[in-house]
């Protein structure tokens, strides 16, 4: 068996990248968006919990706003969050970015993301 030796050079290699985190989403197709709701682990720790974050939406996932559709924190325990907006953004991609952890380290967790939005 042959192994091949990795280069180091990797920026997470060896510790976390900072703040801020993304996850692109995609919806399948162009729907209104009205939010999200975030469930953190529900392991009893509370490690990588989304605190501040910010919400965008996309057509194509190559153009998103230069200012947030959403930002906000959420308080940090297990419990499920939600974020609903009256205003819906209509796109196909749904990106959420974290901006900081409740344990103020640099990694970023989740259970389950939900868009709340209309879908067929």
């Amino acid at each position: 068996m042959h192994f091949r030796k990795l280069p180091m050079n990797r920026p997470w290699f060896g510790q976390a990248a900072p703040h801020p985190h993304h996850i692109s989403l995609d919806i399948g197709a162009v729907r209104t968006v009205y939010g999200l709701r975030y469930l953190p682990r529900q392991d009893g720790k509370l490690h990588g919990t989304i605190v501040g974050y910010e919400v965008y939406v996309s057509l194509d996932r190559e153009t998103w706003a230069a200012t947030p559709w959403m930002r906000g924190s959420w308080d940090a325990t297990a419990a499920a969050k939600i974020e609903v907006r009256s205003n819906g953004q209509r796109g196909r991609y749904l990106k959420l970015v974290a901006t900081s952890a409740a344990d103020k380290r640099p990694w970023t967790s989740a259970a389950e993301i939900q868009i709340i939005g209309e879908f067929p």
